[in-house]
């Protein structure tokens, strides 16, 4: 049995791909606090709806398909697209003179949050492998 594989360690590892995601807007936002028009962004929640129809896919039913970057294109340098399902920020408190709506505060915030999360979600994991190893009798 591959434990790697269980529901809990894929749930925290595409919730810990979210905080990354997450953590690359928001750098991105910072880099462009004084660029002329820039618009914060966020990214949008993740839809659970695709979670659901895999779960409930049985027997003729095909779920919708996850795209991975190969291998070689990652060894080249290439990177996902952070900003595929990244939104306008909703939630935007001034707007510059110069268009630019990026409130560093926020984003250090916003930083800062995500931050914890993935703290959260890496303790997570590691008691989750301990236990695991536990079970197998390996302390």
């Amino acid at each position: 049995m591959d434990f790697t594989s269980s529901p809990l360690i894929n749930g925290l590892e595409a919730r810990m791909r979210y905080a990354q995601s997450r953590q690359k807007v928001v750098s991105d936002n910072i880099a462009n606090a004084d660029t002329p028009g820039y618009e914060a962004r966020t990214l949008a929640e993740p839809d659970f709806s695709s979670v659901l129809s895999a779960v409930s896919a049985g027997p003729g039913r095909v779920a919708k398909p996850h795209i991975v970057m190969p291998a070689a294109f990652a060894a080249l340098g290439s990177h996902m697209a952070a900003h595929d399902n990244s939104i306008k920020d909703p939630h935007v408190s001034e707007t510059k003179p110069n268009g630019n709506t990026v409130n560093l505060e926020d984003q250090l915030m916003e930083m800062s949050k995500t931050q914890m999360e993935y703290g959260e979600l890496t303790n997570i994991y590691k008691k989750q492998m301990g236990l695991f190893r536990l079970a197998l009798g390996n302390r």
